[in-house]
């Protein structure tokens, strides 16, 4: 993957560039990202699953853009630990099969923060 790519990637998503940022990351631009060489599969936040692994439960499960989002943030080009990194997964329940949120449950459910409404499962990573 291309180091030093957080310009490329909050352009390609229209986000303020050279700064931190917090934002949801559907699954389509997560995988542009991917093609595209931008992003680190092996990286996780602290104890979360890596990109990968949140690649696969996308897959595994047939999630898209309107039953699922990420919750990442973008380190900026200049600092030494620049990257993209996601640290949450929302699914919406009304959205996804039965199946999907219990794999939900069953992958997710030792995060910092699982959360459950009547309409989302929220996992995420300090």
């Amino acid at each position: 993957f291309e180091m030093k790519c957080s310009n490329k990637i909050a352009k390609i998503l229209n986000l303020p560039q050279n700064e931190f940022i917090r934002f949801d990351l559907k699954p389509s631009d997560l995988f542009r990202l991917r093609e595209l060489g931008y992003i680190n599969l092996e990286q996780r936040q602290n104890d979360s699953p890596s990109i990968k692994e949140f690649m696969d439960f996308v897959l595994d499960n047939f999630l898209c853009d309107f039953s699922c989002h990420f919750e990442a943030y973008l380190v900026p080009d200049f600092r030494e630990d620049a990257r993209l990194s996601i640290e949450g997964i929302v699914i919406d329940l009304k959205q996804v099969p039965v199946q999907a949120a219990e794999n939900f449950y069953k992958q997710f459910i030792k995060a910092d923060e699982y959360e459950t409404s009547e309409n989302n499962l929220r996992a995420w990573w300090d």
